[in-house]
């Protein structure tokens, strides 16, 4: 009887100390918990503070449907308390930011077809900078895509051919050099424009076609955006004259 007692004292005893013991594990865990996270937040109001407003870089991806999930990556993020603008429309409020670099919300299922300024506000102060996001119909079937560029080495004056899918409608063809708008495709599979120098005496810097007997080429990057979405990019060269 008396070792039945003595052997439940001891084990209420054990129960008690490990209680005990966790209480302290999660008070301490608590502790640097909420350390942490004042540390982390005057560390981002300080990188902030550098920039003394939010600058929305840009977006991943670059063109969504409404109700997709997009990312904008930038600086001049809070923990918590970013809120999230299309135009000058409210669509996320209280977004977290773990890294200070990166917000996640999803586009509202009624947002119109559309290019977008995407905007950040927040406590540390007002709107520096903004990124660019076409939000796509909900019935688009088919977004673009650049399979091959010719010439792959041109001069300015030469017509340049894209060939790919999904060129359908207005398209807008978005290269280093410039942006040419409103370009049709008659079968959907091509689309060609003309390339041009951006100003005069662009080049006046560049005194030869050859160094060190090497021919100097300038890459020029494409894009193609239209009502399906945004392409890949794409690479061809040109001799700068």
């Amino acid at each position: 009887m008396i070792s039945d007692i003595f052997k439940n004292k001891q084990k209420r005893n054990i129960i008690l100390f490990l209680v005990v013991v966790l209480v302290v594990l999660a008070t301490l865990y608590g502790a640097l918990s909420y350390r942490r996270t004042l540390v982390e937040d005057e560390m981002a109001r300080q990188q902030a503070g550098r920039f003394d407003g939010t600058y929305a870089m840009y977006t991943y991806p670059p063109s969504a449907r409404p109700g997709s999930e997009v990312t904008v990556y930038g600086v001049g993020f809070l923990r918590t308390g970013n809120s999230i603008y299309l135009g000058d429309k409210p669509v996320a409020s209280n977004v977290s930011s773990p890294d200070f670099i990166s917000l996640v919300f999803r586009l509202p299922p009624d947002t119109e077809a559309g290019v977008y300024d995407v905007s950040v506000k927040n406590a540390v102060g007002e709107v520096k900078n903004r990124a660019r996001l076409i939000v796509t119909s909900s019935s688009a079937s088919m977004v673009p895509h650049i399979a091959d560029i010719s010439p792959a080495i041109a001069k300015f004056g030469d017509k340049i051919t894209l060939s790919g899918s999904g060129f359908v409608g207005h398209n807008t063809i978005r290269t280093s050099f410039g942006v040419f708008e409103n370009v049709v495709s008659d079968d959907g599979a091509t689309l060609i424009f003309n390339i041009t120098p951006p100003s005069e005496g662009w080049a006046d810097g560049i005194t030869s076609q050859k160094e060190d007997d090497v021919e100097k080429y300038l890459d020029v990057w494409v894009v193609v955006e239209n009502a399906g979405g945004i392409s890949n990019s794409a690479r061809f060269q040109i001799v700068p004259r």
